[in-house]
């Protein structure tokens, strides 16, 4: 659901913007050795925000800069020059990001994935899913323990870490639903009859983003067509490793579309209103 930016919200957001160029330009006017951000504008802050928790997230970053002696540059144990405003959002990020990893490795530890909406028997866990044995490998790379004890590069590294990390949400709740019914439609008018295809998309098309994340994450069928497409789109079977006649597959694609079509309803009752 798009933020609706009513009045209260866009003063807070003009104030934040204000007080913190503020004194980002005071500090550049000064002659203290200071590493100071850029100043911001209110198109960063609202750009690729799509909740308003996010948002409000973004704001009390920036309210944070007007703490006395936040600007202070400090040296961390592994010889990092950092000022404790960077720092301390690192810190907070981290434990933001792994909390959110800690809370679906969970989910995944009970969950069972569906096939046309019946649950199966194991978890995800259980089968060794590609997805959460990715947030394993990723809850155990922010195991770092004291972060100021991490060299130049290893911070560097950890920080673009977190920032792939904490993106990786947003872009699969906001862009990868219009890539995935892309890629369904591609498919689908190749290979299908558009008939089939259209109400397919038409019934995808009806949940919102997170929605269809949770569905993407939880039914195997779903997920099938990422299988098929770059193996039609590129005539290569990674899994193989031989190049292969699109048309061989059109059978399972079939096959697949209509049994997505028939189960559908089942498939999407328990995500239109979760």
């Amino acid at each position: 659901m798009a933020i609706r930016y009513d009045k209260k919200l866009n003063n807070e957001i003009n104030k934040t913007i204000r007080n913190f160029n503020q004194k980002v330009a005071r500090l550049e006017k000064s002659a203290r050795n200071l590493i100071i951000p850029e100043k911001i504008t209110k198109k960063e802050i609202t750009e690729n925000v799509y909740t308003r928790t996010e948002l409000k997230r973004k704001l009390q970053e920036l309210k944070r800069y007007s703490q006395r002696g936040i600007e202070e540059t400090m040296t961390t144990h592994g010889g990092v020059q950092i000022s404790k405003y960077q720092f301390e959002n690192i810190k907070r990020e981290t434990r933001r990001v792994k909390a959110n990893l800690t809370r679906e490795i969970n989910i995944m530890k009970v969950k069972a994935p569906k096939v046309f909406g019946k649950e199966q028997a194991t978890t995800f866990a259980q089968t060794g899913d590609d997805y959460y044995l990715n947030l394993l490998a990723k809850r155990k790379a922010f195991e770092k323990g004291d972060l100021s004890r991490l060299t130049p590069q290893q911070l560097q590294n950890y920080t673009e870490l977190l920032r792939k990390t904490s993106k990786s949400k947003n872009y699969y709740n906001n862009v990868f639903k219009e890539n995935y019914i892309k890629m369904l439609t591609d498919i689908g008018y190749y290979f299908v009859d558009g008939d089939t295809t259209d109400k397919l998309k038409e019934k995808l098309m009806k949940l919102d983003s997170d929605k269809f994340l949770k569905l993407f994450r939880e039914e195997k069928s779903i997920q099938s067509i990422l299988y098929y497409y770059p193996t039609v789109t590129s005539k290569f079977d990674e899994y193989t490793g031989m190049y292969i006649n699109p048309y061989d597959l059109q059978e399972d694609i079939e096959n697949l579309y209509n049994a997505l079509l028939t189960n559908i309803d089942d498939i999407l009752k328990e995500y239109k209103y979760a």
